[in-house]
């Protein structure tokens, strides 16, 4: 009976163990912090052909894609990626490091990165989805503003959102996207498509687009 009992327990912390294994990560913000001491220790994901699990560990899909593909096509040179996208920069002396939460939802988050980097003040914003292996990083948009899946040569999730809602109903989001100025590049080029693509949806009563 007591070994009956003993056999018992030993299963249930197993099975403990086993759910605590594929619980997710515990927290967007752990996430990119771990990323950051991992950087320290000269054993980042970036730059290295060797480690491809390290990747994916901390990126989501495309972009965990885009940066491992950089890597290996620049074979040893400068490619796309010509700066550490942790620090905005190719060098740095980092100061009054701190992250912070800045965007909460169920399946999203956005973090926040601030230092001094020789004494200039910046921000780096981490944009993380929670998928079945945990928080992973979708992308990192940088203090000039600037997104590192664009730069790779992919596409924000936002991007590809709005494209897709632009096929869905072409004459519509066509003029809501004319007033903003944010994607209006976007809209031209496809409006452009679909004036190849479907006659019958040409843009009615507009003028030619026009950046400001």
């Amino acid at each position: 009976m007591k070994r009956l009992v003993f056999l018992t327990l030993i299963l249930i912390a197993l099975a403990g163990q086993r759910l605590s294994a594929e619980t997710p990560a515990s927290s967007p913000e752990s996430v990119v912090s771990d990323l950051y001491k991992l950087e320290a220790s000269k054993h980042g994901p970036f730059f290295q052909t060797k480690d491809h699990g390290v990747v994916t560990k901390y990126f989501a899909d495309p972009l965990a894609q885009l940066i491992w593909k950089d890597a290996v096509t620049s074979k040893g040179e400068v490619g796309a990626l010509d700066f550490d996208p942790l620090y905005g920069s190719q060098d740095h002396d980092i100061k009054k490091f701190s992250l912070r939460k800045s965007k909460s939802e169920q399946d999203a988050a956005e973090v926040i990165a601030s230092f001094e980097n020789m004494g200039r003040k910046t921000n780096i914003t981490f944009s993380l989805v929670l998928t079945k292996a945990g928080w992973k990083i979708s992308d990192i948009k940088g203090a000039d503003g600037k997104h590192l899946i664009r730069l790779l040569g992919g596409k924000s999730r936002a991007a590809t959102r709005w494209e897709k809602r632009i096929a869905a109903s072409p004459p519509i989001f066509c003029h809501r996207l004319r007033r903003s100025r944010s994607t209006r590049a976007l809209c031209r080029r496809n409006c452009e498509k679909l004036a190849r693509s479907h006659p019958i949806n040409r843009i009615r009563n507009s003028q030619p687009l026009t950046t400001a």
